[in-house]
């Protein structure tokens, strides 16, 4: 049984490694959810378990920056996101320099979500032209939630990346209904307590978000 659904989008230019790790991720999407690429969107679904949660991710590939910068359509695929993976080259200095701009559009729709700064093609080491310095030093100078590096050709941290995600979500939950803000949707047998807790109600029972 699924405990929430929460939708996150995946940004970065043409050439970070979108495609490869939409290729890579192929099997363990759900094919009766998942849409092709018609507005430079693909949609997919996939379900992961996080702190005792098991938790449907609606995750949306934004597959061509020009045409997402100029298509009105397109932008609006950003409404009612819960977090995003910014994807950048590691062999590819550009890909980080315009970090900024994606940043910019995404709190410029989506406000204060979590975005991850993930590096993809640590299987080419070799090649490695943006230290992990630099990155963080990004990461830091743009409030960006988290930092990961990632290989979508071999699978290495891509997993992780998409529990990190979802922690992340869980954690501005946290932020936002401590502050009383609206936040996304658990099962509609789950609520927050009366004292605003971080805890769920099933029936009698309880179970505690951990950030």
């Amino acid at each position: 049984m699924i405990d929430g659904l929460l939708k996150v989008i995946i940004f970065g230019d043409d050439g970070v490694g979108k495609t490869t790790l939409e290729t890579h991720l192929v099997p363990l999407f759900d094919p009766q959810n998942s849409m092709e690429d018609t507005i430079g969107v693909s949609l997919h679904t996939l379900i992961v378990e996080v702190k005792g949660f098991r938790l449907k991710l609606q995750i949306w590939l934004m597959s061509n920056k020009e045409r997402f910068f100029k298509d009105p359509i397109s932008r609006m695929q950003l409404n009612g996101s819960n977090s995003a993976i910014l994807l950048y080259d590691i062999t590819n200095p550009s890909s980080l320099r315009r970090v900024p701009e994606w940043f910019e559009r995404l709190e410029e729709r989506c406000g204060n979500i979590p975005i991850l700064l993930v590096g993809n093609k640590i299987d080419e080491e070799k090649q490695r032209a943006i230290s992990k310095t630099r990155a963080v030093d990004v990461k830091e100078k743009y409030n960006l939630a988290s930092y990961l590096e990632i290989s979508a050709k071999t699978g290495t941290n891509v997993k992780k990346m998409f529990e990190r995600v979802v922690k992340l979500m869980l954690k501005n939950y946290h932020r936002r209904a401590d502050k009383g803000e609206p936040t996304f949707r658990f099962r509609k047998n789950w609520q927050l307590d009366r004292c605003g807790k971080r805890k769920l109600r099933k029936n009698t029972n309880r179970r505690e978000i951990q950030g």
